[in-house]
């Protein structure tokens, strides 16, 4: 029996699910920091710790019942780990400055280490940012990936950003120890927001034509299966 779209209910734009999602893996983690830091007299290390037991539990729970990843989590906990790491390097002007870029950083490596993963990490994201909790979209989606021109497109978008984010810390860290923490503080925003920019547009440009490509190569093979008449 074919399913009854009728029956389906609205749900939350992608968008707004992606943004609201991330509101949430953000704002819990934060609220949980701050209460152990000022009602249970927390370091500041081990308040970064519990932070990450929310979007931990989250993210285990997401791949235990669902079979799915949320980037929005992984952002959070990948936020958190960079905090701690540079709260061991210590506190030093330098480190200070290049702290910002650390999550960049992280997100760039996980961007390749994601290859050795079934699919790789934009695709994850790919999916909340289009499909949100539609599960419908989210199973139109997964099942792109079954075509080797969506996994190419998925592969080469991660690389993509994970070369864009490296390279965003790698000129940073060149800025820390080649000019004034002045000269940083001023540049180092527009170089950030500039490289996150650039990348979206990029992407959404891509990806817009790589479906474009995807759709006219799913209707040459379906003509390609009508008899003509003789």
């Amino acid at each position: 029996m074919e399913p009854n779209h009728t029956d389906h209910k609205p749900t939350r734009s992608p968008v707004w699910s992606f943004l609201l999602d991330t509101a949430i893996s953000t704002l819990i983690p934060l609220v949980v920091y701050h209460i152990s830091r000022r009602y249970f007299g927390a370091s500041e290390l081990v308040g970064l710790l519990w932070a990450m037991l929310y979007p931990l539990s989250k993210s285990a729970f997401d791949l235990r019942e669902h079979r799915n990843v949320n980037p929005a989590g992984v952002l959070v906990i990948l936020g958190i780990l960079t905090g701690v790491g540079a709260l061991l390097l210590g506190g030093s002007p330098r480190v200070l400055l290049i702290r910002e870029s650390l999550l960049t950083a992280a997100v760039g490596v996980a961007c390749f280490f994601s290859f050795a993963l079934p699919k790789p990490l934009m695709f994850y994201f790919g999916r909340s940012f289009v499909a949100g909790n539609d599960p419908v979209r989210i199973a139109e989606f997964n099942a792109s990936w079954v075509y080797p021109r969506a996994r190419f497109a998925h592969r080469l978008i991660t690389a993509v950003w994970g070369c864009a984010l490296l390279g965003e810390f790698a000129v940073r860290t060149w800025m820390v120890f080649n000019f004034s923490t002045s000269t940083v503080l001023t540049f180092s925003p527009i170089l950030f927001n500039a490289t996150i920019l650039l990348t979206m547009l990029w992407t959404m440009a891509y990806a817009k034509r790589a479906r474009a490509a995807g759709e006219r190569a799913a209707a040459e093979r379906a003509a390609a299966k009508v008899t003509p008449l003789v």
